[in-house]
């Protein structure tokens, strides 16, 4: 397969919503990448719509069912903060970086999830140390490119406050900026997650979100620049993409609660004592998971009539009806909430129909805006922007999924993917593929 560039240089920016491009294409440096672009306003998520599902499509071109990435957090019913799936062990299926390695390219990712404990080049992934006795540094560390990490704190472990947002943005800039300019990648995969951090915790029209807006298009402009001074923006391709649009909310649900009070799940003192029914959020809907499969209609039941009677669920799916979503199949229901609500995993009230607030921010724990639904719902698109040698210039690639991004990225370094879920995005290309 013909290789279209010497360079890939994936940028993914959390939570960006097709409507923010429609602020962004005014802005300076959104507008540099989308002159002369081929781009979509109208890239559907996967289901549930969640970063490290996403993001795992993203890059292997599958679904949740085949690649495994169901959710951000492990099923772990007895913890109370549950890891995440941090490493790359679980993923089920080959990623385009693993294909890049396998013809001794280079690959770097900072802070791409599901990337730890992998064999990319230079690696700082997404961990965050999840117990009390652990270290972020050190988990960091241990679970990536030590070397490479050890340097990039040395020079810009100043600017970041452990993973709180922008400032970790900042670091990962900085880092970006330092690893192209020294080691210029083949594929370089990078994450910034300050725009999804400001609309779950001040709200998705908060001016903290169009202050997340103008930084990012700011870093944005610094890796333009940088691609220019180096002399490589010639030999690069540049993909700027989201992962998942998100919805404003005002009320929590804890299907938790309902189960408890049915007598199929068990606490004491609110700690999960036992259980013949479990649920998984994925924030804006979440898994049902049966231990004994002949309670399925009465559960079933029961769902239906919380359903009817507080108006904050928009779809029951069966384990037929999530096959056709390509999610989890071995979740017996999949519960999609309705826009102004989402679930959570801890012992709350049924419904809590107002969040709380800390002055101008969301108390700890609760969410002003979500992900995490089916990806069906109405103006809930994301974006995507490729830009390079070999690519069309201002074309409007219309509908298109997450799923068809991976198998498009191999293309473009002459790789092969073998068989995936998603389409390859032929029509970008100048030259007939």
């Amino acid at each position: 397969m013909k290789r279209l560039a010497k360079h890939l240089l994936v940028v993914s920016f959390d939570a960006m919503n097709s409507h923010d491009l429609e602020k962004l294409k005014n802005f300076p440096n959104f507008s540099r990448v989308l002159k002369d672009a081929s781009y979509s306003y109208e890239v559907s998520s996967i289901s549930p719509s969640l970063t490290y599902p996403a993001h795992t499509s993203i890059i292997t071109s599958m679904y949740p069912n085949k690649h495994g990435i169901i959710a951000n957090t492990l099923m772990q019913p007895y913890r109370e903060k549950p890891d995440w799936f941090w490493q790359q062990k679980y993923i089920n299926v080959p990623t385009v970086y693993d294909k890049a390695l396998e013809k001794n390219m280079n690959v770097a990712a900072l802070l791409w999830p599901v990337t730890a404990k992998s064999k990319i080049t230079y690696n700082f992934p997404e961990i965050f140390a999840n117990r009390k006795w652990k270290n972020q540094i050190l988990v960091s560390l241990m679970n990536g490119s030590k070397a490479y990490q050890y340097n990039l704190n040395k020079m810009f472990g100043k600017l970041r406050d452990g993973i709180s947002q922008p400032k970790l943005d900042d670091f990962v800039e900085a880092s970006l900026l330092y690893t192209i300019k020294e080691f210029k990648p083949d594929l370089t995969l990078v994450h910034f997650v300050d725009l999804d951090s400001m609309r779950h915790y001040y709200g998705f029209d908060s001016i903290q979100a169009d202050e997340a807006l103008v930084r990012h298009d700011k870093r944005l402009g610094n890796i333009l620049d940088l691609l220019e001074t180096e002399n490589i923006m010639d030999d690069t391709i540049i993909v700027v993409l989201g992962d998942h649009s998100m919805k404003k909310t005002h009320s929590v649900i804890s299907l938790r609660r309902l189960f408890e009070q049915n007598g199929y799940m068990n606490y004491k003192k609110d700690k999960l004592i036992d259980f013949k029914v479990i649920t998984k959020t994925a924030d804006g809907s979440t898994y049902i998971y049966l231990k004994d499969k002949s309670i399925k209609d009465e559960v079933y039941s029961l769902l239906r009539e919380f359903k009817e009677s507080t108006n904050a669920v928009e779809k029951i799916l069966d384990n037929e009806g999530i096959r056709k979503v390509f999610a989890d199949n071995t979740a017996d229901f999949l519960v999609d909430a309705k826009e102004g609500y989402y679930f959570t995993d801890k012992l709350e009230d049924l419904v809590i129909n107002k969040v709380e607030m800390v002055g101008n921010k969301v108390k700890d724990g609760y969410l002003l805006s979500s992900h995490g639904y089916l990806s069906d719902k109405e103006d809930y698109h994301t974006i995507f922007i490729v830009k390079g040698k070999g690519i069309k210039k201002n074309f409007d690639i219309g509908k298109m999924n997450l799923v068809d991004e991976g198998v498009t990225f191999a293309q473009i370094l002459g790789l092969d993917m073998g068989e995936v879920d998603g389409r390859l995005l032929k029509e970008i290309f100048e030259d007939e593929i």
